[in-house]
């Protein structure tokens, strides 16, 4: 409970000080709520931070929206989407479960005009970036904690403990971690620059250790999109990858019996024949057929936010849908999927218009950051991870920043080149 008050005190100082512009931190505050107070709270009262996380959220994104109304309009495909869902929720059987599900989604959803509207210079980004490492640090103490003091959950093995990094939360570490080529291109010093390839390398490796496949391919597809977006990024990411290839050889020796006896338990999750059997994988075909079975399921769906024994004949239980899309066809119907899809369509074209500008001013950071997230968060949806908010509100909030500093970037260099010509 010392931890929580703390936590509140500093939270309500820096909302304070730095009003709308504290959105820059919220990496820290993510890795407060889903790390520190996940560890130090007794597993009774675990939902209660993540009702406290969620408040102080929600009430900054509308202390946010009291100073900037451009942010509900800034995208109208987000508040399409929220109403109709909203409205959806009065048809579902567990309508408090829902309603709780449903603030999970209009948090990270308005992650993306916040930062697109908030964090749209360097300066700003170059904060959000620190706030990035500063997560990490985070995580990778609480890891360090957590198996000096053998408290939280092992997942799979009695000798190696998750904590803060079980669940979605190491999703939100590997998202992390796809940042970090962007938040090094852009500093400016050197040193703070290793010491971030240090901290992305531990991450990387006890993320691998888990042998959580949604996490490893999550920031390994990052990295690679952010350097294969760019002519010369290719040489950088196999120098990158020959780095990290040392530090392993070097580190094996410390890691390498967990790393085998956690795969051992884990093996059978990486054969060919589980692909065939996952429930993961099976929901988009039993999904599709259910949504076949009458106009109502087509169009809108059933249970939103609310899956758990409302599909397949109540076959697998409690279990909840997994997969995202599978998910808003079940819960909202072709009418949600198409306008959540329709989110990220106007982003993707919003960065289009933009690309000859982007080209001309050489944005490329920029420009490497966003392809990279917008992939991801396909990826990221494809699998699983909807009802995630901390680890969408990363990947949201980082979507939307790197698109507005785009922007503003080109309308100021726009603007000192018609000047200039004014001038001549």
């Amino acid at each position: 409970m010392i931890v929580l008050l703390l936590t509140i005190i500093l939270t309500i100082a820096v909302f304070i000080r730095k009003k709308s512009n504290t959105i820059v931190y919220l990496p820290v505050f993510l890795g407060i709520f889903s790390s520190l107070i996940f560890l130090l709270l007794e597993a009774e009262l675990n939902i209660t931070g993540g009702i406290f996380s969620n408040s102080i959220l929600i009430i900054f994104i509308l202390f946010a929206i009291s100073r900037n109304r451009k942010i509900l309009t800034m995208n109208r495909y987000i508040m399409l989407f929220l109403i109709y869902t909203f409205f959806l929720i009065f048809l579902s059987s567990d309508i408090r479960m829902s309603f709780f599900r449903y603030l999970n989604v209009f948090i990270y959803l308005f992650m993306i005009p916040i930062g697109y509207l908030i964090i749209n210079d360097e300066r700003k980004m170059r904060i959000l970036n620190n706030s990035t490492v500063a997560l990490l640090i985070l995580f990778l103490i609480n890891f360090v904690l957590v198996n000096a003091l053998k408290m939280g959950n092992t997942l799979y093995t009695s000798d190696f403990y998750m904590g803060g990094f079980a669940g979605g939360t190491l999703y939100m570490a590997a998202i992390a971690v796809a940042i970090f080529p962007y938040a090094m291109k852009k500093s400016k010093n050197n040193s703070y620059k290793i010491f971030m390839i240090f901290i992305a390398f531990f991450t990387i490796l006890i993320i691998a250790i888990t042998l959580r496949r949604t996490a490893i391919i999550l920031a390994l597809l990052g990295i690679i999109i952010y350097f294969f977006s760019a002519k010369k990024g290719i040489s950088t990411f196999l120098g990158i990858i020959f780095l990290f290839i040392v530090m392993t050889y070097l580190s094996l020796p410390f890691f390498q019996k967990t790393i085998i006896s956690r795969y051992e338990l884990r093996q059978e999750r990486f054969e060919s024949d589980f692909y065939e059997d996952e429930g993961r994988f099976l929901e988009y075909g039993i999904i599709f057929e259910e949504s076949l079975t009458s106009l109502n399921k087509f169009l809108i769906g059933e249970e939103i936010f609310n899956s758990a024994g409302y599909y397949a004949d109540g076959a697998y239980g409690e279990r909840m849908i997994h997969s995202g899309f599978p998910a808003l066809i079940h819960g909202s119907g072709y009418i949600g999927l198409l306008l959540f899809m329709m989110i990220f369509i106007k982003l993707f074209f919003k960065y289009w218009r933009n690309r000859k500008a982007i080209k001309i001013y050489q944005l490329t950071s920029e420009s490497q950051l966003f392809i990279s997230l917008f992939v991801l968060n396909i990826a990221l949806t494809a699998s699983g991870a909807l009802l995630e908010t901390d680890t969408r509100c990363l990947l949201y909030i980082y979507l939307g920043a790197s698109l507005g500093v785009m922007e503003f970037k080109i309308k100021s260099l726009s603007s000192n080149i018609a000047q200039i010509k004014n001038q001549i």
